[in-house]
């Protein structure tokens, strides 16, 4: 906060790109483009037509902002013995926004309508002498850094799920293979990249919910510490990445990457609300990651192995659904993406059986007759079973009582039984081989 002063000052912040984070013209023209992506056309002729005075009447005029979904910086709110009165300065075209974000933040006294310069105002008002404004370079010094924004925004801890890209070399005793594994390590980054635009993506066609959510209105581009036009530019910049990456691995294994970048896409814009299949859809690009190693390594996919994955990620994705209708009962709503609070017990019954049947899978699998040509001691194998039943029991019991993170991955990430039972895995293995 700004230093005391031994006379109170006025504490004046200007409304965009002070209080608020951003820009309201990006705010407007991202939420115009993605209720109609053909809206380009019109903003492209708006902008030839009068520049961006002409791009943002315009939009003011089509889009209506809600003043709870937008990133305030807070903490400038709070009158204090030095600014005992907090006033916002807007434009008069402005001026119906801010009456609603007055409502919607305590601290703001007044609204100060400015014409062109706000000091012209604020000298007649306060006097040269009564008043601080906040400049921005007072405010930018209180956000993060532009590094630890990044590697928010890109969630880069999600990058996790990619070392299933190591699965299939790793099954197939090929690890000692260099050309192999560095195929496969660029086939993790590649897939890292597309992870991330995404991620990026959904970020910005959930801006408004994220804002409103408990844990996800801290995300960079949902607290505004990471501008829309940044998101925007990064986009295309690691897709771009991506598939550079991608065509040093081979032709399949690019095709196998467009094929996951459309999953993934047509779930953000259309399967995510549909009920049962949104589970389908995740436990599927969990698959795609262990085919796309095989493809890389150009190792042969075991059915087995499949089958496995399949029930595993159904059960975990079960379980993320599960976290989610549960934090929305305890907000006391009836339901979201298409589930209500009443399928909850559904919703663990499938989950639950699914991560069983993972555990009967590997359970087979230990008596295949072709287990003997890769393990010389497959009964060490049952280490896998036992310790995977423990784990897939533990997460579903932690689920029920609401201690699970809605993301089980980043919960497996921070907790260290999982980290145990993993190297139990790797053991068992090693002893099997």
């Amino acid at each position: 906060m700004p230093m005391t002063s031994t006379k109170p000052l006025a504490l004046c912040l200007p409304l965009e790109n002070h209080l608020l984070r951003g820009s309201l013209l990006w705010e407007r023209l991202l939420r115009l483009v993605l209720a109609n992506p053909l809206s380009l056309f019109s903003v492209l002729g708006w902008v030839m037509q009068g520049g961006r005075p002409n791009l943002a009447r315009q939009l003011r005029e089509r889009i209506t902002l809600d003043a709870r979904a937008l990133p305030y910086r807070r903490d400038w709110l709070h009158p204090n013995s030095a600014h005992p009165k907090v006033y916002l300065l807007v434009t008069e075209d402005e001026k119906p926004l801010a009456k609603a974000i007055s409502a919607s933040c305590d601290g703001l006294q007044e609204i100060l309508v400015y014409q062109h310069d706000p000091r012209t105002l604020l000298d007649q008002q306060f006097g040269q002498d009564g008043y601080e404004l906040v400049s921005p370079s007072q405010l930018r010094a209180e956000d993060p850094g532009m590094i630890t924004t990044l590697i928010k925004a890109l969630r880069l801890h999600q990058w996790a799920k990619n070392a299933l890209i190591f699965a299939p070399l790793l099954l197939a005793h090929a690890v000692g293979d260099l050309g192999k594994l560095s195929q496969a390590f660029l086939a993790f980054l590649a897939f890292g990249c597309s992870a991330s635009a995404i991620y990026l993506l959904n970020d910005m066609v959930d801006l408004d919910d994220d804002r409103r959510h408990r844990s996800k209105h801290r995300r960079p581009l949902a607290a505004g510490t990471l501008s829309i036009p940044a998101g925007l530019l990064l986009i295309p910049l690691l897709l771009t990445l991506s598939f550079v990456l991608a065509m040093q691995v081979n032709l399949t294994f690019v095709l196998v990457l467009l094929g996951y970048l459309g999953l993934t896409t047509a779930y953000s814009f259309w399967i995510k609300p549909m009920v049962l299949l949104d589970v389908l859809t995740l436990t599927s690009l969990y698959t795609v990651r262990i085919v796309a190693g095989g493809v890389a390594v150009a190792v042969p996919l075991s059915y087995w192995l499949l089958a496995f994955s399949m029930f595993l990620f159904l059960s975990l994705a079960l379980a993320k659904r599960y976290s989610e209708l549960h934090n929305v009962q305890k907000a006391g709503k009836k339901g979201a993406r298409g589930y209500t609070v009443e399928d909850l017990y559904t919703v663990s019954l499938f989950g639950i059986n699914a991560g069983y049947m993972a555990v009967l899978v590997s359970v087979l699998y230990i008596h295949d007759l072709r287990v003997d040509q890769l393990y010389s001691k497959p009964d060490w194998l049952w280490i896998i079973s036992i310790t995977l039943l423990y784990w897939i029991s533990r997460i579903w019991l932690l689920t029920k009582r609401g201690e699970m993170h809605e993301d089980p991955v980043v919960f497996a990430l921070r907790d260290t039984p999982s980290y145990v039972i993993a190297g139990l895995i790797v053991i068992s293995l090693y002893l099997a081989t």
